[in-house]
């Protein structure tokens, strides 16, 4: 939980001249920490974070010279001031002799929520006389503010003038978070008392806090680059010693002995397991080329080992950390073999025991990796065919999951999902075509009659259809109020292919129009008849849409549309149809040409609209997933070196998600790795992750796995 903190900073500034003392010379001032006087310890670094604040804004002043914080650290042990809550005047002169200043700035803070006020004197250090005073105050939020405010006020008090550039400079804000500025000045406080991991996750929080917190990136590069060099001066330091190590060696070799002092020198290298690996194997591989005696024995307190035994019990171990499994279960059955009473052969037999299953496993891999590379196009087929919208792609992709789901354990819900499909199938051919598949399936009965269903209400559709779509023509014959386009609409209708009883029907409408008088409500009738004629496009609109006549659909709506511009049904299914096939353009068009006639279009349909590209199925969003899932069994099979190369294609070639992303795939990446013995490349994985993303749980796993491969 964050806690809301508000500051009062009583700050003490010691001089040595009055206020007017703005020499020639750039005039000395030291800065030290701020005491918290809050009650509570938490917010000790908050001091560390302030003084550092006001040291950075005052160096940019040529006329002030800042003692570096640094040397005020040295001052601070030396004069045991570390943990001291206040610092008087007396002791603040005192501080200012010790760090060769002219001026010292000390200060302390309590919490008065919500208000914030900082109180500021300056005191003359070689008369310990408070010689100047003043405070700002404002909101907690406005702390970075104040400190601006605080800092312009010392320079004022000690007769100071900043120049433009220099106050520009100064009224930079580092950071408006808070909780950045605190973990930042929690970061300080960690790095002062030499606690490195500390110091990087408070630092990595600040970021997290606010990534353009420029001194916390500055600072965490400085530890990383500290890191890095620390590590390579071990590095070249513990080269040094396995090279002096294997030239003494080659010196005892030549001169048979001493052989005492070789034990000692391997149990060394063994304690820096797994950092040692390397090493370890190498100067134990030396010692098995010497073929010693067994007679030559390094003693472990009241026991003795036959320097063979050790060596070739910590060549398998050095061989067990390198992933080499080979080498373990060579080496280790020599061992076993030769050495049966050793303290190292339970050991040695646990890790050959080991080293045999993953060889057993690799193998298998080897083996099923045919049966890998199915599953994964089955499960790839699966999500296409769960996910696609459009009816030629997802029956062919639920028609691919059948197909390879057939005596799996997937082959009912493969089946379960293509009969679904069915349902928005238009084709009869592929109807029939997937009738004949299902049929071959376990329960082939019960699945073609489940599928037959389907294919009966595709005939009833096309039955109708035909009907459906004469609808407007017939409208037009036997409704429409005006007897001349009655009778034209009737002459089409005998044109076509119509049945006997309709064809008298229309015989009779002809003969009526002959005879017939006009409406005694024009109107009225006019408007019943052209709601019934917006009816019949949208339903034969509908017919044609069914069985998959799309062009015919939009045709039939543009042909009603021509003739009654203001129908909502015709101007919504032009809409929804569009959206239906995802057809982008259309359903745009359509929707602004639906605009302008009515201006309360359905809501609904105007979010599906706006939504609809963002809806359609990419391919390219479920294979990193499909491809996490073939990692993920190519692990399992042992093959590590494969896996490794999947999970880092998915990194490198597509958009990171929610569900995969890319620092969890670098992560395992680096496991694989280094289960497959490349452990260069593993640290190099793991490496990435910390870098590229502190802060997530997936870099403190990565930090904790480097920790603990060889180097």
């Amino acid at each position: 939980m964050k806690r809301c903190l508000a500051f009062s900073v009583t700050l003490t500034v010691a001089v040595l001249g009055r206020a007017n003392v703005a020499d020639a010379a750039p005039t000395s001032l030291a800065i030290t920490y701020f005491t918290n006087n809050t009650g509570d310890a938490a917010f000790d670094p908050l001091g560390r974070g302030l003084a550092d604040m006001l040291i950075t804004d005052l160096s940019h002043v040529d006329t002030i010279q800042v003692v570096e914080r640094q040397r005020l650290n040295d001052v601070l042990d030396e004069l045991k001031l570390g943990e001291t809550k206040f610092i008087d005047p007396k002791t603040a002169s005192k501080m200012g002799e010790g760090l060769g200043a002219k001026y010292i700035v000390t200060g302390a803070f309590i919490s008065i929520d919500p208000a914030l006020r900082i109180d500021g004197r300056v005191v003359e250090v070689a008369t310990s006389k408070v010689v100047f005073s003043t405070k700002v105050e404002g909101k907690k939020q406005e702390l970075f503010l104040l400190e601006k405010e605080l800092a312009s006020a010392l320079l004022d008090g000690i007769g100071v003038k900043a120049s433009r550039r220099a106050a520009a400079k100064m009224g930079r804000v580092a950071t408006e978070s808070f909780d950045a500025f605190s973990s930042w000045s929690s970061g300080l406080a960690a790095l002062d008392r030499g606690d490195i991991e500390a110091a990087k996750k408070a630092l990595q929080a600040a970021l997290a806090a606010d990534d353009r917190f420029d001194a916390a990136k500055s600072l965490l590069a400085g530890i990383r680059e500290d890191i890095g060099r620390i590590s390579e001066q071990r590095r070249v330091t513990v080269e040094k010693n396995v090279e002096r190590l294997i030239a003494r060696i080659d010196e005892i070799a030549k001169n048979k002995g001493p052989y005492d002092e070789l034990g000692p020198a391997l149990t060394t290298l063994s304690t820096n397991l797994p950092g040692s690996a390397r090493d370890l194997k190498r100067a134990t591989g030396k010692i098995l080329e010497l073929k010693l005696p067994d007679s030559v024995r390094y003693s472990m307190g009241t026991r003795g080992e036959p320097l063979n035994s050790m060596a070739l019990a910590l060549y398998v171990m050095a061989s067990v950390q390198l992933r080499a499994n080979a080498d373990v279960v060579s080496y280790g059955r020599e061992h076993m073999k030769r050495y049966p009473s050793s303290m190292y052969f339970q050991s040695t037999r646990m890790s050959v025991e080991r080293a045999l299953t993953e060889l057993e496993k690799k193998d298998q891999g080897k083996r099923s990796l045919a049966g890998i590379e199915k599953a994964s196009d089955m499960y790839r087929a699966e999500m296409h065919c769960g996910r696609h919208q459009l009816e030629a792609p997802k029956i062919e992709a639920c028609r691919k999951f059948l197909e390879l789901a057939m005596g799996t354990e997937e082959e009912d819900d493969a089946v379960s999902d293509l009969i679904s499909a069915m349902r928005n199938v238009t084709s009869m051919k592929t109807m029939q075509a997937i009738v004949a598949q299902v049929s071959k399936t376990k329960d082939g009965a019960i699945a073609k009659d489940r599928a037959e269903r389907n294919v009966k209400v595709l005939q009833r559709k096309l039955d109708r259809v035909d009907h459906e779509v004469r609808g407007p023509i017939e409208d037009d014959c036997f409704r429409n109020p005006d007897a001349d386009a009655s009778d034209r609409a009737c002459s089409k209708l005998l044109s076509m292919k119509i049945d006997e009883r309709l064809t008298k029907r229309v015989q009779g409408q002809q003969k009526r129009n002959t005879r017939r008088s006009p409406p005694r409500d024009p109107e009225r009738a006019q408007e019943r008849f052209e709601r019934q004629l917006e009816r019949s496009y949208r339903d034969a609109a509908k017919a044609l849409f069914g069985v998959g006549r799309d062009r015919e659909a939009f045709a039939k709506i543009e042909e009603g549309l021509a003739r009654l511009p203001k129908a909502d049904d015709l101007h919504e299914i032009a809409v929804d149809f569009a959206v239906a096939r995802f057809d982008v353009p259309r359903a745009k068009k359509a929707l602004a040409r639906w605009k302008k006639i009515n201006a309360k279009v359905n809501p609904r349909t105007d979010k599906e609209v706006k939504e609809l590209a963002s809806k359609k199925f990419d391919p390219k969003e479920i294979e990193p997933l499909v491809l996490q899932r073939y990692g993920s069994e190519l692990s399992r099979a042992g093959q590590n070196e494969r896996a490794a190369e999947v999970y880092i294609r998915v990194a490198k070639e597509f958009p990171e998600t929610e569900y995969v992303p890319h620092r969890r795939m670098w992560m395992m990446a680096g496991t694989e790795l280094s289960n497959a013995g490349r452990i260069k490349d593993a640290r190099k994985a793991y490496e990435r992750v910390v870098e590229q993303w502190p802060g997530t749980s997936e870099a403190e796993a990565s930090r904790t796995l480097l920790s603990v491969l060889p180097e």
